[in-house]
């Protein structure tokens, strides 16, 4: 798949293109509140850098770094030189590499080998972008009401653990459908 390849409608999209909603995933998440990963997905999506696929880093922190105007107010992007490497890294993958979408724990899998992209992150774009049932996106947020049910152990690793976490804890992923809020025009 390349990056302006569009396929069935997810419930969750974000974005028009798989280019487009790896961009918006990977811009939202850890420490950037929703409002402002959206506002900094548009701003590279206007300016086409997402269509066109930009791989200059330098190009990217610019646009990430300038202030967001969000509700009225002006705040700043954060971690844009660390985020803009991870785009410009995506970019270059999405113009020479499949990212096929008929199997989901492929995609997942190849997306988690981008730079900045791990099994949150992956698992945001597959269950946005396909609809999918078959992935969790276990956030912070759900770690530690885990640790506080005592289903995770204060010893466990995220990045480690989360593949069994995922299947001991959601054997029916069917029941875990997340909802986001429609933030976007």
């Amino acid at each position: 798949m390349r990056g302006a390849f569009n396929t069935k409608s997810g419930a969750h999209r974000i974005g028009q293109t798989f280019a487009e909603e790896l961009t918006a995933c990977i811009l939202g998440g850890y420490g950037i509140p929703a409002e402002i990963g959206l506002a900094a997905f548009c701003r590279l999506r206007e300016e086409s850098l997402i269509s066109g696929l930009c791989t200059d880093q330098q190009v990217l922190e610019r646009r990430l770094q300038e202030p967001l105007c969000v509700q009225g107010r002006f705040v700043k992007y954060r971690f844009w030189r660390q985020k803009a490497m991870y785009l410009s890294a995506a970019f270059s993958a999405i113009k020479t590499q499949e990212f096929s979408t008929s199997d989901v724990l492929m995609l997942k899998t190849r997306l988690m080998a981008l730079p900045g992209v791990g099994p949150k992150t992956a698992s945001w774009v597959v269950r946005n972008w396909l609809g999918s049932d078959q992935v969790a996106i276990l956030d912070i947020h759900v770690v530690r009401a885990g640790l506080l049910m005592n289903l995770f152990s204060p010893e466990d690793d995220v990045a480690r653990d989360y593949p069994v976490w995922k299947q001991s804890l959601f054997p029916s992923l069917k029941l875990w459908v997340f909802q986001l809020p429609t933030l976007m025009p």
